[in-house]
């Protein structure tokens, strides 16, 4: 207990400014930031002590992480080394995308019947018609519709991802690339088993925009096995982004609970959570 709260009051009380939307998930020792590629090294150094005993789980698919620290800071290359021989700290690689052609699979599973049908036979004449009728398709959907496919395609990670933390003994550090939709996605999950209210989820997401400043929100989901969609048009996190996701779960699952349950962190988990998460408040 000693060491948790001395996790929390570290990084709390560090105030970084080289670790991007850096912030508790909702129990304290659970965190969330983007990716830690621009660390300085004072910054390095804290949370490389702060996270000691615990665990950070990286969202990102190989290619992303790869070029992402082929220009990593010198700060954040001494993190990188430092945990290739830490025998307390580890990192566990968990990318929410594992399967990128079945991300896609779903979204071509969500255009209109006669798009897709008219797509499918355009590929007859023309190679990559149906890529960019998805692309196209993702992008007027904007962040609800990367959501959807993230969490229709991605159920088998989030789930891990989920008993990961569920099963922790020391603090967690997550992240993907901007810690705003992968990681927004877990921590959206992991704030609704521990009690958070809708307002509070939606809140919570939306502060990433802030957090990350107008120049600092590109994503790209992966090795997108697609390059005619423009990932600059799914930028920010704004409220109604996560607003659409939510109701989406409640009309295709039933509720946040019914897409927890259809990927295997079932009430017992998520009440051990919550429970866990309580204990941490109280003390």
């Amino acid at each position: 207990m000693i060491q948790f709260l001395f996790v929390f009051l570290a990084l709390e009380l560090s105030s970084f400014t080289t670790l991007r939307n850096f912030r508790p998930i909702i129990t304290p020792n659970v965190f969330r930031s983007a990716a830690l590629d621009e660390l300085s090294q004072t910054e390095a150094q804290i949370l490389y002590d702060s996270l000691r005993s615990g665990l950070i789980l990286d969202l990102r698919n190989q290619d992303e992480m790869e070029k992402s620290q082929s220009k990593a800071t010198e700060g954040s290359q001494w993190f990188y080394d430092e945990l290739q021989v830490s025998h307390t700290l580890t990192r566990i690689h968990l990318p929410i995308l594992q399967s990128v052609d079945e991300f896609w699979d779903v979204t071509i599973s969500y255009m209109p019947l006669w798009t897709r049908v008219t797509a499918t036979a355009q590929t007859i004449v023309q190679a990559g018609a149906l890529d960019r009728a998805a692309a196209r398709y993702l992008e007027s959907q904007g962040l609800f519709g990367l959501y959807r496919s993230m969490l229709e395609s991605g159920g088998p990670a989030f789930n891990q991802g989920l008993h990961i933390c569920l099963q922790s003994k020391g603090p967690v550090l997550v992240h993907c690339q901007k810690g705003k939709d992968r990681t927004g996605l877990l921590s959206m999950m992991l704030q609704h088993c521990a009690g958070a209210t809708r307002e509070e989820i939606i809140e919570a997401y939306s502060l990433s925009e802030q957090l990350l400043g107008p120049d600092r929100q590109q994503i790209r989901a992966g090795n997108s096995n697609n390059d005619y969609i423009d990932w600059n048009l799914f930028r920010g996190s704004p409220a109604q982004a996560m607003i659409d996701t939510l109701d989406w779960m409640d009309c295709r699952y039933g509720s946040i609970d019914g897409y927890l349950d259809s990927i295997g962190f079932n009430a017992e988990h998520r009440e051990a959570w919550k429970n866990k998460c309580a204990r941490y408040r109280s003390r």
